[in-house]
């Protein structure tokens, strides 16, 4: 019977090592993020008029008075209007363009009922309108502003002597003009509010803030209401684009490549120095902010954290829209060819465990989590016994990396069961099993072992 006494033995001290730390491995083979490009559309650019993005569709406008609506979420055209002529500009805000067709007829086409809202003829000629929206067209030339009220058939003029006009902000029937000599307010009539320095053309309206830089690169947030500055901020050069804001935050990009990040309160969060210029808007899609690069591709930075990439290198994207959990660029080729990429991650992560299936009651079970996707999910964890009953449950958002731990005193089977989601409603499911044993079976080692020995 000794022998019988000597693989008991054996078999207790593997148990014990079984128990101790060991190194993690992962259940699912390694898997790199890849990138997922399809190329759903492409069109020369000579026979394009505009390319817009709003509410999951894409709206291609051509020249020869057509506007095609391209559904995001089915990648089919699920729309077309025809204009009587031939399209000579188009403008775009918020859920309306402003067409104006070589005949010079002015048409406000509603992205929403996708149908043209309101048809008029403007007073003046299609070059530098700087805003618009259902009764207001604005034109800022250099020293002249002019605003066309297309209820009431009426043109309202204002010199300012060297002034330049930015752009228009609206809010009912009140509208706010951005130039260099100041913020134009109309309401009836024109009131302008001067600064004691020429204001820069990049601006972010949030009602009743707006954000906008003057010529000694102060960023400043001011109150349209209460006609005055909340605070103010230095930056180290002028704006590169319009500042951005999300979650809270507002975003801005410098000529020198520079990007910050502020609270509401004008507070700096971060800050993070490009290593090439601007070539294209700047955007945010969730935690990550991204714009295309002027040496080519798209940089990728994750707000507060070290995780950065770029992709698409040597390729000219100028435009990016985000929906659903995909990303789709704008590209321009050499051969005068535009297309729109749609990209999105392999969606997937990783459960990390130990590498024993066996444990004593009382002891530590650590396991991991990660997420292998740009857009990360969030976790459901649940630890089943042995009769399928949860004991345990655990609800993750937005964690890449997840050290958890368990400690389990009832002996017998258990299963955890973790499965991600991201926010288009996809789902991937991990599991694995283990045992914890019973205390007494090392009573009943110990028992056989001596009853071997004598």
């Amino acid at each position: 019977m000794r022998h019988i006494a000597i693989n008991l033995i054996i078999l207790v001290l593997f148990l014990n090592s079984s128990c101790s730390d060991q190194k993690t491995v992962r259940l699912t083979p390694a898997i790199t993020p890849e990138l997922l490009e399809n190329q759903i559309w492409n069109y020369s650019s000579d026979e394009l008029s505009g390319w817009f993005f709003y509410k999951g569709y894409s709206f291609i406008l051509f020249k020869k008075g057509e506007i095609k609506r391209l559904n995001l979420d089915r990648n089919i055209i699920d729309g077309v209007f025809a204009f009587k002529s031939e399209i000579a500009s188009c403008l775009k805000q918020h859920n309306q363009l402003l067409i104006i067709t070589k005949e010079k007829e002015s048409l406000l086409f509603n992205l929403d009922t996708f149908n043209i809202q309101k048809t008029f003829l403007l007073p003046f000629d299609k070059e530098s309108i700087i805003g618009f929206n259902e009764r207001y067209v604005i034109r800022g030339k250099r020293d002249v502003l002019l605003l066309f009220d297309n209820n009431l058939n009426s043109l309202e003029r204002l010199e300012v002597p060297q002034a330049r006009f930015y752009q228009a902000f609206f809010k009912n029937d009140t509208c706010w003009i951005l130039s260099s000599a100041g913020i134009i307010r109309f309401q009836k009539k024109f009131f302008l509010n001067k600064f004691k320095s020429d204001l820069q053309p990049f601006a972010l309206y949030q009602y009743p803030l707006i954000y906008f830089a003057n010529s000694r690169n102060e960023l400043i947030c001011y109150n349209l209401i209460k006609n005055r500055q909340n605070w103010k901020i230095k930056l180290d050069n002028q704006l590169a684009g319009n500042p951005l804001f999300s979650q809270g935050s507002i975003f801005v990009l410098t000529t020198s490549n520079n990007l910050f990040q502020l609270n509401g309160r004008g507070t700096l969060i971060e800050f993070y120095q490009l290593k090439s210029y601007p070539g294209g808007e700047f955007f945010l899609v969730k935690n990550f902010w991204g714009v295309p690069l002027i040496t080519g591709g798209v940089f990728f930075k994750e707000q507060q954290k070290d995780n950065s990439f770029t992709i698409f290198k040597n390729r000219k994207i100028f435009y990016a829209y985000f929906w659903r959990d995909k990303l789709y660029f704008v590209e321009t080729k050499s051969d005068k060819r535009v297309n729109l990429i749609a990209l999105e991650r392999k969606f997937d992560f990783e459960l990390n465990f130990a590498r024993n299936t066996i444990y004593l009651p009382g002891r530590s079970i650590s396991f991991g989590l990660r997420s292998i996707n740009l857009l990360k999910p969030y976790y459901q964890i649940k630890v089943f016994n042995s009769e399928n009953k949860v004991i345990k449950e655990i609800t993750l958002f937005d964690y890449d990396k997840k050290e958890l731990s368990l400690i389990l005193d009832r002996p017998g089977r258990y299963l955890i069961k973790a499965d991600a989601f991201c926010s288009s409603g996809k789902r991937i499911a991990r599991e694995f099993s283990f045992t914890v044993l019973s205390p007494f079976i090392l009573y009943d080692f110990a028992k056989i072992f001596f009853w071997g020995l004598f």
